[in-house]
């Protein structure tokens, strides 16, 4: 829109130019007919003169009368040209003055146009600059996803084979699919997703293994607790004692462990795998619905350790 204002400035320019030479023309046209007419003045104030000695010879008594309105004609005829001398130079000058001011706003707008330009440069120079600092940020992020999975993988190996959803597989591998947004996937044997062909207690203690692996190696937390809400439900015993062991294991190394069930024959079975350090040191607690509808706890039972030396009748020699 500037570029077009631009132009049409200079078009007016060219067209004022254009008339300023027309007027210039027309003065030297106007400047030969003057002289003309000063000629023709000239003669007729000769004629005038000789009419008037004529008329003075002839009539003494008119002949102040007739120079007195001469000579008024003649100043009016000069004044008359002055005028139309004026005319035109005034008219040239409104002119010029527009002139000079329509050039002294193309130069604004010139001035307008580079500094449009030149923050227009700086704003493409920081979309660059924003494109480059994204894609960084966007390959620095997946740089820590994938050393995160580095670290995690070998954990959730661990646990995978410690839990063991199925007989056949025992062990468990990832990949990342996806350029725009990263998605991990686990696959057993050979490439085969473990999805399609584990049964839901099958793939809910692999979930298991994973969550908790993630959550072990979360060393930015300073939090060393785990919070599991029926975690074996769909899972057969067996599979329910591999989790019992692997819960005392994670107690065995200082973390504790709050584990909400429904079986109460599997919260027994919990409570004796838990290794219990000392008295007060674990707890069972069982809630139930009171009479106004509202849960609660209606039972708090403090878990044992087991005694040592259970099958000796005194302190041996040797450690067992």
């Amino acid at each position: 829109a500037t570029s077009d204002a631009i132009s049409g400035d200079i078009e007016k320019s060219t067209e004022l130019k254009g008339l300023i030479s027309d007027i210039e023309t027309r003065l030297s046209t106007f400047g030969q007919e003057a002289a003309r007419i000063e000629q023709r003045i000239a003669h007729h104030e000769e004629t005038i003169e000789t009419a008037s000695n004529v008329i003075a010879i002839a009539f003494p008594d008119t002949v102040a009368t007739e120079q007195h309105l001469v000579k008024r004609l003649s100043n009016l005829a000069l004044r008359i040209s002055t005028i139309n001398e004026i005319l035109p130079r005034i008219d040239i000058a409104a002119r010029n003055a527009s002139l000079q001011v329509s050039l002294s706003d193309v130069e604004n707008r010139k001035l307008n146009d580079k500094e449009a330009e030149r923050k227009l440069s700086l704003a493409e120079q920081k979309e660059s600059d924003c494109k480059k600092l994204y894609d960084a940020v966007k390959k620095a992020a997946n740089d820590a996803f994938n050393q995160r999975l580095d670290r995690v993988l070998p954990l959730i190996t661990e646990l995978y084979s410690r839990l063991r959803p199925h007989p056949n597989f025992q062990k468990i591998d990832y990949k990342i699919r996806g350029e725009l947004r990263g998605l991990l996937s686990f696959s057993v044997g050979e490439n085969i997703n473990p999805q399609f062909i584990y049964s839901s207690g099958q793939r809910r203690a692999t979930g298991l293994a994973f969550l908790v692996s993630v959550n072990l190696s979360m060393a930015w937390s300073r939090w060393s607790s785990l919070l599991l809400d029926d975690p074996v439900q769909h899972i057969d015993d067996f599979r329910s004692v591999h989790l019992a062991e692997l819960l005392g294991q994670l107690i065995r190394e200082k973390r504790q462990i709050i584990c909400a069930v429904e079986d109460s024959a599997l919260a027994d079975l919990l409570c004796r795998k838990m290794p219990i350090m000392k008295i007060g040191g674990a707890k069972r607690v069982t809630l139930g619905v009171n009479e106004i509808g509202q849960i609660e706890a209606v039972r708090k039972q403090d878990l044992f350790p087991m005694p040592k030396n259970v099958l000796q009748s005194e302190e041996p020699d040797i450690a067992v």
